[in-house]
């Protein structure tokens, strides 16, 4: 059983180590102009929410929404950077489409028919502008008061977990789909109270979630989501005669609420969150974004 949570231990935390990498593999890009305006919306009368400075670099989506790329900011908070004002690592200053007149277009069109059929498709079809991202990553902290139907009756102790979250926003600071790995690496308390012998196991919950994030203060937001999940457990536990191997495979639906608060260069996460399981129970959860 020890070397089996060893086992466990060990891809968990490689796992979570491979997404952490991950985080840095986006898009980044600098302004080029002191004083650039960020905006709380793909729009110049919209709100600016900060000012930023050249020679720092930011995260910013693949692809424009009209004139504006989505950022992410060193505090956390995301808003909208015109395309003009920056320059993008690996392609450089932004670089404008030149003006073309009606006779451009028509004199286009006709070299295009000459062409070999093999050019049927636009050149920016590909282009997407309202397929912008951006993307959280959350390592959690949870207390999770967990409920069981064993030893004779419900059961309840609490568990200490570490957990990992991917957090996408998708359009206008809005809602995306979320996913999540928690796990515990004990057994909960009753167990030995019980029986009077110590025991072992571990807790292993999955899900995704449709989860939706909105801006409450400067630098507040809140979130609030629901989705499926499944939970594994195997638990050890001895008596005085023998020991007992018990597991358990479920599927249920997760609840979940809380406040992000965005300080540079990092975020934190206080939230709850309830599972709809067999028997139901709460955790608490203190994340990190970055």
């Amino acid at each position: 059983m020890h070397e089996m949570q060893t086992l466990v231990r060990f891809l968990f935390f490689l796992m979570l180590s491979i997404f952490s990498v991950s985080a840095w593999a986006e898009k980044k890009a600098q302004v080029l102009n002191p004083d650039v305006d960020v905006y709380s919306a793909a729009d110049f009368d919209s709100e600016v929410i900060e000012t930023i400075q050249p020679g720092v670099k930011y995260q910013i989506s693949n692809k424009p929404k009209g004139p504006f790329y989505l950022i992410r900011l060193k505090n956390g908070k995301i808003g909208y950077v015109p395309d003009t004002e920056l320059d993008i690592e690996g392609e450089g200053p932004f670089q404008p489409k030149p003006f073309k007149n009606l006779d451009d277009e028509t004199d286009e069109k006709s070299s295009k028919k000459i062409k070999s059929k093999k050019n049927t498709l636009p050149e920016d079809e590909d282009e997407d502008p309202e397929a912008e991202n951006m993307t959280f990553h959350e390592v959690s902290l949870q207390l999770i008061n967990y409920h069981e139907d064993t030893l004779g009756g419900t059961q309840i102790g609490d568990l200490y977990a570490i957990g990992y979250r991917h957090l996408p926003l998708e359009g206008d600071y809005g809602s995306g789909f979320s996913w999540d790995v928690t796990a515990a690496f004990n057994a909960p308390a009753y167990y030995k109270e019980l029986t009077g012998q110590s025991a072992s196991g571990f807790a292993f919950w999955s899900g995704f979630q449709i989860v939706n994030i909105s801006a409450i203060g400067p630098n507040t937001t809140m979130h609030y989501g629901a989705g499926p999940f499944a939970k594994f457990t195997q638990f050890e536990v001895r008596s005085n005669t023998r020991g007992y191997s018990l597991q358990d495979l479920t599927v249920g639906v997760s609840l979940d609420a809380g406040l992000i608060f965005h300080f540079e260069p990092l975020s934190f996460d206080i939230g709850l969150k309830y599972f709809l399981d067999k028997k139901s129970y709460g955790a608490l959860t203190l994340g990190v974004l970055f």
